[in-house]
């Protein structure tokens, strides 16, 4: 019996023979309204972390909560004095909420046709992310030209690299708010361009802003492919397409973000089976609960 009930399918062969071919696509008006309901909630609770934090350590005095979620993380930074830090997604994105909006039917139906399965994992790289204008390049809150499968050797480790860099994981990039190249859309190099190489991993000071992805030179060889969105709009790509954020951002606002990756159960990745979880099944018995997952968080960086 079809899970879903929609008129139409989310993603039509047209949009798929073009993720197959390029890497990418965009997905129009696929993200509900749950999903901005459920990110603004991750992104707020993580703002408020930051922001408590940087009191706490005597850097601000006020904590700016008059601010809206599109100021009020900027604000503080900025007189913070812009102080460097990492994200600790498996601490503030591991919990109820982002386990609810990992299974929102919308992003299961784009998933199941993308692998043709209703077998399906969250791998275990996820991230609710700022972008901020006026951000100096040293890699801290500025997305490099890179590939996702990059990071996966360096946050984790991988017991067998090449299947890793092999294994089919698809990225949803979802902005909450319209954008584009002046307000943080993304640009891809396209995989026919680039042969679908998994390029050699550049280190961006990766100790101190945790940040890989190609080298200035092998970036330079591509035509970049800006990818403006609406509110509501996904952007799929693979885990060997190299992209980038449009920068300098010329608005006086964030960039809020959240990225999701799945795979196929059959195929399942070390890094899915480490941090993420069984998030569809044709039997529903081995979609793995909510309070098994968040047992898996960590806790928060010193």
């Amino acid at each position: 019996m079809r899970a879903f009930d929609y008129e139409r399918p989310l993603v039509d062969e047209e949009t798929l023979a073009h993720y197959r071919r390029h890497g990418f696509a965009i997905i129009r008006g696929a993200a509900p309204e749950r999903f901005f309901e459920l990110a603004g909630r991750l992104v707020d609770d993580w703002a408020d972390f930051n922001v408590r934090l940087w009191v706490g350590q005597g850097l601000i005095e006020a904590d700016f909560s008059e601010e809206d979620r599109w100021h009020r993380y900027l604000r503080a930074w900025r007189a913070a004095g812009r102080p460097h830090h990492r994200r600790n997604p498996n601490h503030h994105l591991i919990n109820e909420t982002m386990y609810d909006l990992m299974r929102l039917p919308a992003f299961i139906e784009i998933a199941s046709r993308v692998f043709e399965t209703p077998e399906l994992c969250i791998h275990g790289i996820f991230n609710a992310r700022p972008q901020v204008p006026d951000n100096p390049e040293d890699g801290l809150l500025t997305t490099k030209w890179h590939q996702d499968g990059q990071f996966w050797f360096q946050d984790y480790g991988a017991p067998e690299p090449d299947q890793e860099a092999k294994t089919h994981v698809m990225t949803m990039w979802i902005p909450l708010q319209r954008v584009d190249v002046n307000s943080g859309a993304l640009q891809v190099f396209s995989t026919e361009e680039t042969g679908n190489q998994f390029f050699p991993v550049y280190d961006h000071d990766y100790k101190r802003t945790g940040t890989v992805g190609l080298s200035p030179e092998d970036s330079a060889r591509y035509t970049p492919i800006p990818a403006p969105m609406e509110r509501g709009d996904v952007l799929i790509i693979t885990q060997r397409t190299p992209h980038a954020a449009c920068a300098p951002m010329t608005v006086d606002r964030l960039r809020w973000s959240i990225d999701l990756r799945y795979e196929a159960t059959a195929t399942r990745t070390a890094h899915g089976r480490k941090y993420g979880f069984i998030v569809n099944s044709a039997d529903p018995a081995f979609v793995t609960p909510v309070e098994d997952w968040v047992s898996k968080r960590e806790p928060p960086n010193p």
